[in-house]
């Protein structure tokens, strides 16, 4: 199935669920996230004061207005990979970081913070 990723209608995920195993499928999902290459889109154009979402009826490029959040999605997008490089590195480099990784997201799911739209998420916080 697809889901939003945080709750943003323009990050969809892929949710991969065992199917047929008993129990299982409510247990856990996989979720796949797609991530932009790094050097797809350059730095200058992410700027806050930048627009990359053309408004209809405005033909002239310097009367459009800046996308802030949707350029800083853009720019997390194409992190996203070197984020997951970084973090297997040091997760390797030191086996407890992982435990305490483990903790950290349950501490959240108890208290409701998990996948809140303005809250922070696992993948952040690690």
């Amino acid at each position: 199935s697809f889901a939003c990723f945080g709750g943003a209608p323009r990050k969809p995920i892929l949710v991969i669920a065992p199917a047929g195993l008993k129990g299982l499928s409510k247990k856990f999902a996989v979720n796949i996230l797609p991530c932009l290459p790094p050097d797809l889109i350059p730095a200058a154009r992410l700027r806050p004061t930048r627009n990359n979402v053309r408004v209809v009826g405005i033909s002239d490029i310097a009367e459009q207005p800046p996308t802030p959040s949707y350029n800083a999605a853009l720019a997390e997008d194409s992190g996203m990979a070197r984020h997951a490089a970084l973090l297997h590195a040091a997760f390797s480099a030191c086996p407890p970081l992982t435990e305490a990784a483990v903790l950290l997201k349950v501490w959240l799911r108890q208290r409701g913070l998990a996948g809140a739209p303005d809250g922070a998420g696992g993948f952040f916080l690690s």
